[in-house]
């Protein structure tokens, strides 16, 4: 080995000692030439993470090692000469990677080597944008891998519709922005904010399809309403001089009364059912027809029919003169017959899953499973005298009753008298709107009242007396001796009178479907309907 000598000088250049033999200068415990050799940056043995070096000099705090590293540690817990390699300050082992030259120095407290503070930082290569160099403190001349952005921006259009933001760099110009089409006021409830957008939509409007013309279309309350109106005043002609009201006859019935005040019609919407009285009532039958005018089947009533009703299920419900009740199914098909010691039956009516009749002074209610009687009492007892003139069934469970003197009873299925009003001295005739109000007929006055009796109005209106009330709450009214046929709005306006004079008679039975189709009996049933023609 060559020898290596030192020369000292003084500040001015002077050589004191020349070419003094390093070996032989001090340095601590050492020298200055071992001091020299360790310098030198050697190949490391050993293992990756059991490093051997050749170290001349003796280690004191402080003392410098340099070496190449000839395998990587992938930063895992290395030694060097079976002293532990940590770096600076920490317990953490160095990332030691092969080629690269590092320096360690010896620390005599803690009997380790730390690693050369070189390049600081935990950024790594995904930290730091694509193609950039940097350092930390694993390595050197790391390049970046962050993706480059720019500016990114997106459109948002529906309610919970999200972005995924691409991870990597941004140059702060990118933009979500939201667009929801037809966002606006009078599409948002009013007193609602959305989006920051005060709503002004109401929902107060009133309008029903009843107040809208026939085949027209409104919207009430944001929701699109076909019409379903009559007309605004009375007549079969023109109106106002620009609506033609005509009642378009759909089909006529093939079976024909003789005895026309005995006819009866009655329907739950499914069907309909019709009596005709004939010349010998021996001969008197029901027919069923289905909505288009087809009969379904006939059968002979003996003795004289006097009334009839029908349930959900279109069972058909009837009684004669001496109070035998029978129930026929939907095909005809007696199910039971009742027979009672009452000898007269007047109004019929099915409410609550039971059958309501009124005999004479007398109210009976029949079980429709069996026909027999559930339940049965005075029509008033304190007054024997006073009789049922006709009934109508509630919406709520109830029925009520139009009394011989005048009073509108409201009745529970156990004939309990919930309440009892007094509006005439004459008999009503009752029905029971959608809205569970009565309304009645009296003469040529009509009322409606709630369904607690109070009165809701009252008006002189003529035309007959009430005889249905459609889904609309509007009423109609047939005149006992001719075919007349009046509506009436809920409010007690006349909409419109029909006559037919070619079907002269006792018209006082009539059903009105949920599409507003008249099924009308006189002395043969026929299915008209209101249309309007606007007239230039």
């Amino acid at each position: 080995m060559a020898t290596k000598n030192i020369e000292i000088q003084d500040s001015t250049g002077n050589i004191y000692y020349p070419h003094t033999d390093a070996s032989i200068v001090k340095f601590g415990d050492s020298n200055v030439n071992a001091t020299l050799s360790d310098r030198v940056y050697q190949t490391a043995g050993g293992s990756a993470t059991a490093i051997t070096l050749t170290i001349k000099g003796t280690l004191v705090t402080g003392y410098p090692i340099t070496f190449i590293a000839s395998t990587n540690n992938g930063g895992a817990a290395t030694t060097i000469n079976g002293k532990k390699l940590y770096k600076p300050g920490t317990t953490t082992s160095p990332n030691l990677i092969a080629g690269k030259a590092y320096t360690v120095w010896y620390n005599s407290i803690s009997d380790c080597f730390f690693i050369k503070a070189s390049a600081e930082g935990d950024a790594d290569v995904s930290s730091v944008l694509a193609t950039k160099k940097f350092s930390n403190d694993n390595d050197t001349g790391l390049v970046g891998t962050m993706p480059n952005n720019g500016a990114v921006s997106s459109t948002l259009t529906n309610s919970n519709q999200e972005y995924i933001i691409p991870a990597g760099f941004h140059n702060g110009l990118g933009k979500i922005k939201v667009i929801v089409t037809n966002l606006a006021a009078e599409a948002i409830k009013a007193g609602t904010t959305v989006g920051g957008i005060v709503g002004t939509f109401t929902s107060d409007a009133t309008a029903a399809a009843s107040d809208i013309s026939s085949g027209k279309t409104a919207y009430v309350n944001g929701n699109k309403v076909t019409g379903t109106g009559r007309g605004y005043s009375p007549g079969n002609t023109v109106l106002s001089g620009k609506i033609d009201l005509k009642f378009v006859k759909k089909w006529t019935g093939p079976d024909h009364a003789y005895y026309e005040s005995g006819n009866r019609l009655c329907s739950n919407g499914n069907c309909i059912y019709a009596f005709y009285s004939q010349s010998s009532q021996s001969d008197d039958f029901f027919a069923k027809y289905d909505t288009n005018g087809n009969r379904l089947w006939t059968q002979n009533i003996r003795p004289s029919y006097f009334n009839m009703c029908v349930d959900e299920y279109d069972n058909l419900y009837y009684s004669n003169y001496d109070l035998n009740v029978v129930k026929l199914d939907p095909n005809g098909i007696k199910q039971w017959g009742s027979s009672t010691n009452y000898s007269y039956a007047g109004d019929m009516i099915y409410a609550n899953g039971h059958i309501v009749i009124s005999s004479n002074k007398a109210i009976l209610i029949f079980d429709t499973s069996n026909g027999n009687i559930s339940k049965s009492g005075p029509a008033d007892p304190s007054n024997t005298s006073i009789s049922c003139s006709n009934f109508a069934a509630g919406k709520d469970g109830y029925f009520y009753s139009a009394m011989s003197n005048g009073d509108i009873v409201k009745f529970d299925m156990s004939l309990n008298r919930i309440w009892s009003i007094h509006p005439s001295n004459t008999s009503a005739r009752i029905e029971v709107d959608n809205s569970n109000n009565i309304c009645a007929t009296i003469d040529n006055n009509a009322f409606k009242f709630d369904s607690n009796g109070n009165l809701i109005w009252s008006k002189n209106i003529g035309q007959g007396q009430l005889a249905f009330i459609d889904k609309n709450n509007y009423w109609y009214l047939t005149n006992r001796y001719d075919s007349l046929l009046t509506q009436v709005t809920p409010n007690g306006e006349i909409t419109w009178i029909f006559d037919d004079y070619t079907n002269y008679g006792y018209g006082n039975q009539i059903y009105v479907d949920n599409e507003m189709n008249i099924y009308y009996i006189i002395n043969t049933l026929y299915k008209m309907r209101p249309e309007y023609t606007i007239v230039s």
